[in-house]
């Protein structure tokens, strides 16, 4: 019989290994705040103090562990909003800010999905102009409509409403929006010419086979927008000031001491960060391959 031949390894240049090496001292720099975080947390505070003060053989052990941060953390974590005068605990902060990241990222992505298909498969010079317009709001800076915009939900009458904010979101600006676009335009129109023989309407094309081959790529998008704005608290804060979101629930904490001052220690202050990042460290770890580059379109396979 004869003998399978392995292939050859081939052997790492100095290129390669300074490379390698690189990438080690890289994902050491990521890991090592990560690490710090956890430990520090989970830290007496006092014992933290001495740590660093140089005062580790006078006072005992370096590093005391203790679950008190985390308790301390969230007996403060309260926000009470101002025109309701009600007092939010972390739990409530976690419901506004899920509410809050999925309608704004459910409603974007959705205007977004539907206006890009139609650009992307109907080739009408409104479309072009459609595409043109994204491309340029892309590259002008556009500021100073904050005001207009808080004036136009005062006078609908939805300002402070969760209503308001998939108004607020209800377009298609973005960069997503040419993604979306080199995506629908990269499935073959051999689908919608057999379907529209079949007797499908342009509304059961979109619905039941274009997007289900694009789903993956939608779906990608949502948890990427869901995270942007669950790291957003000013957009909440200015435009849902009776529901604070846990973002600003950090921003409140970390800047307003509490029980003379124990909020102010870094043990209890990274302790309610860690709170804080738990739902979307839950969410990338469901998630995360997906995350990490699951984008792709079916097709017809010759």
């Amino acid at each position: 019989m004869a003998r399978k031949l392995k292939p050859k390894r081939e052997k790492a240049g100095v290129i390669g290994v300074l490379t390698g090496i690189l990438l080690v001292i890289y994902v050491l720099g990521l890991l090592f705040p990560a690490l710090w975080s956890l430990v520090s947390s989970f830290t007496e505070r006092f014992s933290y103090f001495n740590f660093y003060n140089d005062r580790i053989f006078t006072n005992g052990p370096a590093f005391k562990f203790t679950t008190d941060n985390y308790k301390i953390a969230r007996e403060c974590m309260m926000i009470t909003a101002d025109e309701t005068s009600i007092t939010y605990n972390i739990l409530g902060m976690y419901i506004h800010s899920v509410l809050y990241s999925v309608i704004c990222a459910g409603v974007w992505v959705l205007v977004t999905s539907v206006v890009s298909y139609l650009v992307a498969r109907f080739d009408y010079k409104f479309s072009k102009i459609v595409y043109n317009f994204v491309v340029i709001t892309m590259c002008i800076p556009i500021v100073g409509g904050l005001a207009s915009e808080l004036r136009m939900l005062q006078r609908l009458g939805i300002y402070g409403t969760w209503f308001s904010m998939g108004v607020l979101k209800f377009n298609f600006l973005g960069v997503y929006f040419l993604t979306f676009v080199a995506m629908f335009k990269a499935i073959p129109k051999e689908y919608t010419e057999a379907a529209k023989i079949d007797g499908a309407s342009n509304l059961r094309i979109m619905l039941s086979i274009i997007f289900p081959q694009a789903l993956n790529m939608i779906v990608t998008v949502f948890l990427l927008t869901f995270i942007t704005y669950w790291n957003d608290y000013k957009t909440a804060m200015l435009y849902l000031p009776k529901y604070p979101v846990a973002t600003y629930g950090v921003f409140y904490f970390l800047n307003t001491p509490m029980n003379n001052g124990t909020t102010s220690e870094a043990p209890v202050q990274v302790a309610g960060a860690i709170l804080m990042t738990l739902p979307i460290l839950i969410v990338f770890i469901i998630f995360n391959k997906r995350l990490r580059g699951g984008v792709y379109v079916g097709g017809i396979k010759g």
